[in-house]
């Protein structure tokens, strides 16, 4: 690969792409946090997504303040636009992504790259922050973890990424450039990510997985009302498309063992869905109707696999294989009012 320089000669190793859209409020953090780096042979590509704030002209001192920051605009919303039109102006050989309101631990970028030397895809845990920065919870695995795609175990491992949490985001990934085959679907407004994921590693070899924490993850308690509504109608439905999709693409590979872990995750991830779906509906009938809809699509009964989950999940998948949406109702009722009495 042709070495590319930036305009200081310095050699550009990784470009870190950040999606911006109205984030005056936070980029100063996410910023610093990057420019902090212990590893400095970077380009930071800051995508202002039509912002409406003063994003755009804050990324622009940025810009001057530091030769490494590149500034662009993408004309078309939505943060899979954004982080497309990064991809396609990155210089570097190896490829990290950061939302514009989190930062990262000093040492992020060089823990990353030590390990992408040998391996595919890196993976690195997370800590979780709520709106004062204060530390909530973090998701890890308990000790570093290296597989081959082709190993016999590898569907293991990747059920093991899922269920702590640091298979579907991308911000605690590196990639390499060149085996970024297929961009952000943007017909996706959630799950994008995951999609990403999955096919991206279709084409790894090697991945590796380290305990460490180093990307800080900021939230809010809760969903706005319009999230809500968007979550609820939009959630399940393409649950069922990305896995479908990528179920599909799995079976025509070199790793067609890894399309049995797809249907085990997809299955949790529905029946999550519908546990979800329950806690926030404040409407019975819509509910009512919802379960029903579970029960009925075929394609997704066909998907649906036996898996490890907890007594009233496994009750669940029963319920659901069994067509039983009325009880499916009462099931997911009793475990809403379970979690708001915890």
């Amino acid at each position: 690969m042709e070495k590319l320089l930036d305009d200081n000669n310095q050699l550009i190793i990784i470009s870190i792409i950040v999606p911006i859209y109205n984030m005056e409020k936070y980029i100063h953090l996410c910023v610093s946090s990057i420019l902090k780096q212990s590893f400095k042979n970077f380009e930071l590509i800051l995508i202002d997504n039509m912002s409406e704030d003063n994003s755009y002209n804050i990324c622009i001192e940025y810009s001057k303040i530091d030769k490494r920051i590149v500034v662009d605009k993408c004309v078309n919303r939505g943060v899979s636009n954004a982080r497309n039109k990064g991809i396609s102006i990155a210089k570097g050989e190896y490829i990290i992504f950061i939302d514009a309101d989190d930062t990262i631990n000093n040492d992020y970028l060089k823990n990353l790259y030590l390990n992408i030397k040998h391996n595919d895809l890196v993976i690195c845990g997370i800590n979780i922050q709520d709106e004062s920065r204060n530390y909530i919870r973090s998701y890890s695995i308990p000790r570093n973890l290296k597989f081959s795609m082709n190993d016999k175990e590898s569907c293991e491992k990747i059920e093991l990424l899922d269920s702590n949490n640091i298979l579907n985001s991308i911000f605690n990934k590196i990639y390499k450039k060149d085996l970024i085959k297929s961009n952000f679907d943007s017909s996706y407004t959630i799950g994008e990510d995951l999609d990403f994921n999955l096919k991206y590693m279709v084409e790894c070899d090697n991945i590796s997985v380290i305990t460490n924490c180093l990307y800080n993850y900021y939230t809010t308690e809760g969903l706005s009302d319009e999230k809500k509504e968007r979550y609820l109608g939009q959630h399940l439905t393409t649950i069922d498309h990305i896995f479908q999709n990528n179920i599909e693409l799995y079976n025509n590979s070199k790793v067609k063992c890894m399309s049995l872990a797809l249907k085990r995750i997809y299955t949790r991830n529905v029946i999550q869905c519908i546990n979800e779906y329950a806690f926030f509906c404040d409407n019975k009938e819509q509910f009512k109707l919802f379960c029903k809809n579970v029960c009925c699509n075929e394609t997704r009964m066909g998907l649906l696999s036996k898996v490890d989950l907890s007594f009233l999940y496994k009750l669940e998948y029963y319920i659901i294989n069994k067509k039983k949406s009325s009880l499916l109702f009462i099931i997911c009722i009793v475990i809403k009012k379970m979690k708001r009495f915890i």
